[in-house]
C-alpha cells in the first residue's frame, strides 16, 4: 500500500510536469518573469486592509471567481515589492494582483527593468543640472519642482545619468528609487479585461423607468476602473440620453487622427439673465488617467444630484458647466494600446520617428519655441496652436462665451493647487489675493474631505520644463477666464502617473469637493 501510494504521487508529479511545461515554454521572458513573482505574495499588506474590511464576503467570493478565470487563461498573477515610501499612502510595494489585466506582452516589454528615481535638490543649481542631464539623455521626466525631480529610466542607464550630474547629487542620500518596477506598476493600472472595456456601455440605453437606479448602477460600474476612450464616450452619451433636458454632448473639433474631442454641456434651462460659465478639463497629458476619471466623477455628481441636493441645484440653476474629460484623445488611446506612459498628442512633427506635441505648451500666450527636439516630452512645436487640441479649445471658448468665470485644468501628480502665471514669477497676476484665497479654499475643501494635503503656490514655481510658456493655465487666465487654476491630483510620488484603480473614487471625491468650493466662491465672491 505504501509503495502504491508513493508510486501514485510520483505519477501525479510527472503528469503535472507534462501539463505545466508547455505553458512555461510558451511564456516569453517577461511573462515568465512576472509569473515567477506569484509565489512570493502571501502576506496581506496594510494597503489591502481597507479593501478587505468592507464587504469581505462579497470581495472574497468575487476574487475567487476572478482567480479561477485568470488561472484558466494563464494570466500571470503578480506579487508585491517595496520601493521608497515618501508619504502616508500605501507604497507601490503593496500593488497586488487582484486585477491582473490581459495585456500584450509587447506592451509590457518596453518597461522591463525600468525604475523611477527621485532626486532631492539642495541648491537651485541642482535643478538646472537635472534638467540639462535628463534633456540630453532624452529621459522621461515625471516631475521637476523646486525641491525634487522624478525621472523614469532603465537601470542600465543610471550611471550615465549620474555621470552628468554634480558630485553632490550622486551620493546615496541625494536620490532614491521611487518606483522599483515600472513594468509591474504599468500592468496593474489596466482593467481586468481591456478588450471588454472597449465595448463597455456601447449596447446600453437609458430606460424610461427606473432611471435613477440605472444611473446609480452605471456610475458604480464606471468608476470601478480606468476606462478606454470608447467606454468614456459611450458613457457620456448615456448620461446625455438619461438627462436630455440639461445635459448634451458635442465635439469641439477633431484631432490629427480624426477623433472627436467631446465636451459635455450641463446647462439647465436658462432664465433671462446670463449665466456664469465654468470649464473643467482633464487628460491634456495622455498618461494622466486619474485626471480623466476625476473630471468624469465631478460631472456625474453634479448631474445626478441636481434636484436632490439644494446646493447642487443652486449651482446648476445659476451656472453653466462645460466638461472636457479627455483633451488629448489620440494620446489617450495610444496610452491604452501602445505606451501607457505616453504624454503628448500624436501629431506628426518634422521627425517621422518622433511624434507628438505637448498640448499644454502650445497656447498663444508667452509661447516660445522648445529648446528641445520633437523627441522631447515637452516639445512645444514650431508655432503657437500647432497642437490641434489647443487650437480647438481656444476656438471653442471664444465661440461659447465672452468670458469664463472659472477654468479648472486637472493633471497628475503632486497634490498641488497652482495659480497663474506659469511662464514667469516676475509677472504678478491681477486679483492675486482672490486667486490665493480660492486656491487655499479648494485645498482646504480637499483636506476636509480626505485628510490629504495639497500645496498651494504659483505655477511658475512648479514648472516641469525650462520652457514653461504657452500653457493652458496662462492663456485662459490672461485672455478668457476670471479665475483659473491647474490642479495636480494624487499622489506625491509613490505611484506617480500609475495610481491604482482603488484611488479613483477617493480622488474624485476630493476634486468634487474643490469644485463645490469653487462654485460657492464664483456665486458669492465677496
Amino acid at each position: 500500500m505504501v509503495r502504491l501510494t508513493l508510486f501514485s504521487r510520483i505519477f501525479a508529479l510527472l503528469l503535472l510536469a507534462c501539463v505545466i511545461s508547455p505553458v512555461v515554454a510558451k511564456a516569453g521572458p517577461i511573462d515568465a518573469r512576472l509569473r515567477s513573482r506569484s509565489s512570493l505574495s502571501s502576506i496581506p499588506s496594510a494597503c489591502s486592509v481597507e479593501e478587505t474590511t468592507k464587504g469581505s464576503e462579497t470581495n472574497s467570493w468575487s476574487r475567487l471567481k476572478q482567480a479561477l478565470n485568470w488561472n484558466s487563461f494563464q494570466i500571470p498573477i503578480l506579487s508585491s515589492f517595496s520601493p521608497l515610501k515618501v508619504d502616508d499612502e500605501c507604497s507601490i510595494g503593496s500593488l497586488s494582483s487582484e486585477h491582473p489585466s490581459a495585456l500584450d506582452i509587447d506592451l509590457l516589454a518596453q518597461y522591463e527593468d525600468q525604475i523611477v528615481l527621485r532626486f532631492i535638490y539642495q541648491t537651485p543649481e541642482d535643478r538646472a543640472a537635472f534638467s540639462k542631464a535628463t534633456n540630453s539623455l532624452l529621459l522621461d521626466v515625471w516631475a521637476n519642482t523646486q525641491k525634487m525631480g522624478d525621472v523614469r529610466l532603465p537601470r542600465n542607464r543610471i550611471n550615465h545619468l549620474l555621470k552628468m550630474l554634480p558630485k553632490r547629487m550622486r551620493s546615496s542620500d541625494s536620490y532614491a528609487e521611487l518606483i522599483t518596477d515600472v513594468q509591474l506598476a504599468v500592468h496593474n493600472t489596466y482593467p481586468i479585461d481591456k478588450n471588454d472595456d472597449i465595448t463597455l456601455f456601447s449596447s446600453l440605453s437609458a430606460p424610461k423607468d427606473d432611471r435613477d437606479a440605472f444611473i446609480a448602477s452605471l456610475g458604480e460600474i464606471f468608476f470601478g476602473d480606468y476606462r478606454s476612450l470608447d467606454a468614456i464616450y459611450n458613457w457620456l452619451d448615456l448620461l446625455a440620453e438619461a438627462f436630455p433636458t440639461f445635459v448634451s454632448v458635442s465635439s469641439i473639433g477633431q484631432t490629427a487622427e480624426g477623433r472627436d474631442i467631446k465636451v459635455v454641456h450641463v446647462h439647465v434651462v436658462p432664465d433671462q439673465k446670463a449665466k456664469k460659465t465654468i470649464l473643467v478639463t482633464g487628460g491634456i497629458h495622455a498618461r494622466e488617467w486619474i485626471s480623466v476619471s476625476s473630471v468624469c466623477y465631478s460631472l456625474y455628481q453634479l448631474i445626478v444630484r441636481y434636484g436632490r441636493s439644494n446646493h447642487i441645484t443652486n449651482y446648476l440653476d445659476n451656472l453653466n458647466f462645460e466638461f472636457i474629460p479627455v483633451m488629448n484623445p489620440d494620446g489617450y488611446v495610444y496610452s491604452w494600446e501602445s505606451d501607457r506612459l505616453w504624454r503628448k498628442n500624436r501629431q506628426q512633427t518634422g521627425l517621422p520617428f518622433c511624434s507628438g506635441i505637448d498640448i499644454d505648451y502650445s497656447f498663444d500666450f508667452q509661447w516660445s519655441q522648445s529648446r528641445g527636439t520633437p523627441c522631447s516630452e515637452a516639445y512645444a512645436g514650431t508655432e503657437p496652436f500647432q497642437a490641434l487640441e489647443a487650437f480647438h479649445l481656444a476656438n471653442f471658448v471664444n465661440q461659447t462665451t465672452d468670458r469664463l468665470h472659472g477654468f479648472l485644468d486637472w493633471h497628475a501628480y503632486s497634490q498641488e493647487v497652482l495659480f497663474p502665471y506659469s511662464y514667469s514669477c516676475e509677472s504678478q497676476p491681477r486679483d492675486l489675493e482672490n486667486l490665493q484665497e480660492l486656491a487655499y479654499g479648494m485645498a482646504k475643501a480637499i483636506r476636509l474631505t480626505s485628510g490629504k494635503h495639497y500645496d498651494v503656490f504659483s505655477a511658475c514655481l512648479d514648472s516641469e520644463n525650462i520652457n514653461p510658456g504657452g500653457s493652458a493655465l496662462d492663456y485662459m487666465y490672461h485672455k478668457k477666464a476670471i479665475w483659473a487654476f491647474q490642479v495636480k491630483l494624487r499622489d506625491t510620488g509613490n505611484y506617480g502617473f500609475l495610481l491604482p484603480r482603488k484611488y479613483i473614487i477617493p480622488t474624485g471625491k476630493e476634486m468634487f469637493s474643490s469644485v463645490r468650493y469653487f462654485c460657492d466662491f464664483v456665486l458669492n465672491p465677496s
